[in-house]
């Protein structure tokens, strides 16, 4: 009776692993998460571990080497399962953790060893190894998940005490049968260790499932930290589109919504023309007509407020749509413009240049007045030709 429920409750844990090893293998392959990965492996680990024993239980009974080998590869694979689990936790309540991958090979193949040769004296001394490393591990990381407070954690701290609780009994339980077995006493503690796998299954789930919520967290971060980063990169690919690259400012596909805004509360539209500048480009070049280009958009940007907006219209077309709609602000602000180009005129040619104005009002027609101020512009440009 008792050999048939331990068959039993291994061959349902076993199943039991098996469908969260493939949930977390699956999830691992969709999700680029490296924390899933150590789950996968984790769960794969307790399923070969399983699978060990129920090799045992079936076939591997009535010889000595197969049993040592079944014995040494349960207990490898379990304390694999252990640390793999202890590893992910941490991983989960901080990002920066690194996973010791090769001393947990280590240890576990050491452990693995001394468990099998140790187990040759009582099939109970490896149940007893095992529910010690349990106990001490999984109660070890939930108190350490409870003491940092972790996000999303305190339900996975909870089901590894859970299993750190059912280790402490089975601790209990292993030792009553290695001196059950020395003696003569019949005691039920055997079937109620096979009867503990059932509990052990339902702690591996409460483990498994507080995982994904732990996951449910970083994933939600994630996404938000994406979605500002993709938002900041939409942002500065919209500068890029509406930006010149040589000046720096304004290019003419943002002009219109510019000009929508300013119609709102009404501005000064000033429109820009530099004199003579092919001639600049055919006696000098054209990186020295492009130098006279970013000197004037620098003028403008001096002269101008902040909030005043600055458009490379065309070649060397620029316009300028300020908050200010008062004559003689507009005209002072000109002046600035033609101060600062002398003032950087430095064994370079000087820039001069002809400019149209013209007041746009609240709720105008934001078309028509730069329209006029380009007429404007041209009419300045006739009188000094």
């Amino acid at each position: 009776m008792e050999l048939m429920l331990w068959r039993w409750s291994t061959l349902a844990q076993a199943v039991s692993d098996l469908l969260i090893w493939t949930f977390f293998l699956v999830l691992s392959r969709s999700l680029p998460y490296a924390n899933l990965r150590l789950w996968a492996r984790a769960w794969l680990c307790n399923l070969i571990a399983l699978v060990a024993v129920a090799l045992y239980w079936t076939v591997l009974q009535k010889t000595a080497l197969p049993t040592l080998t079944s014995f040494a590869i349960y207990l490898f694979a379990k304390t694999m399962f252990v640390l793999l689990v202890v590893t992910a936790s941490l991983s989960l309540a901080n990002p920066r953790f690194v996973p010791p991958l090769r001393g947990i090979l280590v240890f576990s193949v050491a452990y693995a060893v001394l468990g099998a040769v140790l187990s040759l004296r009582s099939f109970h001394i490896l149940g007893l190894l095992q529910s010690i490393l349990i106990a001490v591990a999984f109660g070890t990381c939930a108190l350490q998940l409870l003491l940092t407070q972790a996000p999303r954690c305190g339900w996975l701290a909870a089901g590894l005490g859970m299993r750190a609780l059912l280790g402490f009994a089975e601790i209990s339980g292993n030792l009553a049968l290695w001196q059950q077995w020395q003696s003569t006493a019949d005691l039920p503690i055997g079937t109620l260790m096979a009867a503990a796998s059932s509990l052990d299954a339902a702690t591996e789930w409460v483990i498994a499932l507080a995982s994904l919520l732990a996951f449910q967290d970083i994933i939600q971060r994630d996404l938000s930290r994406a979605n500002v980063e993709l938002r900041e990169a939409q942002r500065r690919l919209q500068d890029l589109v509406h930006q010149d690259q040589l000046t720096g400012v304004f290019n003419r596909r943002a002009l219109p919504a510019i000009l929508d805004a300013a119609a709102r509360h009404g501005a000064g539209i000033l429109f820009f023309d530099i004199d003579q500048f092919k001639h600049v480009n055919d006696r000098h070049g054209h990186h020295v007509g492009d130098d006279c280009l970013v000197r004037f958009a620098d003028a403008l940007k001096a002269s101008f407020r902040t909030g005043d907006q600055i458009v490379r219209f065309a070649g060397d077309e620029f316009v300028v749509i300020s908050n200010a709609a008062a004559p003689e602000i507009l005209h002072a602000r000109i002046e600035a413009v033609r101060q600062h180009l002398k003032g950087s005129a430095v064994d370079q040619p000087t820039v001069n240049f002809s400019v149209g104005i013209a007041l746009l009002a609240a709720g105008g027609d934001a078309e028509a007045a730069l329209r006029q101020a380009d007429q404007a512009m041209y009419a300045d440009k006739s009188r000094f030709a």
